[in-house]
């Protein structure tokens, strides 16, 4: 069992309201930022990874743009190598997700 389905973290607001408290972080504008990214409500059920890898790769690639800050993005990974599903993006997908 993945860490997503022992604590019931099917949302993007549940999954980031456990990762990044609001004592830590702008947790509102991480949550609207990554749901406008994943192109999805914050409260909408997310589907499993295993039956849309595709939006859990979204979710990733966001919540790698905040935690390392845009400007520094292009450092570890190339946009178009993310937007052709590039095995390094699914090496990096957080354990946690899966």
């Amino acid at each position: 069992m993945c860490l997503s389905e022992k604590y019931h973290l099917n949302t993007i607001r549940k999954i980031i309201a456990r990762w990044a408290p609001e004592c830590e972080n702008n947790t509102k504008a991480y949550i609207y930022y990554v749901a406008k990214q994943v192109g999805c409500n914050e409260c909408d059920p997310l589907p499993s990874p295993k039956m849309a890898p595709a939006v859990w790769k979204k979710l990733a690639w966001a919540m790698f743009e905040v935690e390392a800050g845009r400007k520094n993005v292009g450092a570890s990974m190339e946009q178009d190598e993310y937007e052709k599903g590039g095995t390094a993006l699914c090496e990096r997908v957080p354990p946690w997700l899966w």
